[in-house]
């Protein structure tokens, strides 16, 4: 009896370390390739098999992944590839982008087949020929999207070539 009193304790108190993590502290990363800062809330996680930067909270539903892309081909070549790569598996799906400057900032808004809340994915292009970069955020839910569209933004502004 003692060692499952014993056993709770600890198990309670492992729950309490981990519950007082302070999530409002951001997480500022510097790579060679960008930097970024994150929310506190988001760890990292195995996403994308291609990707530089992978972090997640999926009590939350809240997702980033960074990439850096070798490519050659034109800035729009390069969107459309990379727009393409989320939009083909979603069901009516839409896409709204905005050039500035260097970069394409898309909102991609669709629905995984039998899936009943749409998924919002947002995406910065930065083009640079030959080591381009790539962000992309998403989660799940509309209310969802709107409760996090501050930290989305602040993120996608955050999101800078290092050189």
């Amino acid at each position: 009896m003692l060692k499952i009193k014993n056993w709770v304790f600890s198990f309670i108190f492992i729950l309490n370390l981990n519950s007082c993590q302070d999530y409002s502290n951001p997480q500022p990363i510097v790579n060679e390739h960008f930097q970024i800062v994150l929310p506190g809330f988001i760890k990292e996680e195995e996403l994308a098999e291609d990707a530089v930067l992978e972090y997640a909270n999926r009590f939350r539903n809240f997702y980033v992944v960074a990439f850096v892309l070798n490519d050659t081909v034109s800035q729009d070549s390069l969107w459309s590839i990379t727009t393409k790569r989320i939009s083909s598996g979603l069901l009516d799906s839409k896409v709204d982008s905005s050039h500035k400057g260097n970069y394409i900032l898309s909102h991609i808004k669709g629905n995984f087949k039998n899936e009943k809340e749409p998924i919002f994915y947002t995406q910065k292009l930065i083009y640079s020929r030959g080591n381009s970069l790539l962000l992309t955020l998403w989660t799940r839910g509309q209310e969802r999207h709107k409760k996090y569209e501050g930290e989305i933004n602040d993120i996608i502004n955050s999101f800078k070539p290092t050189k």
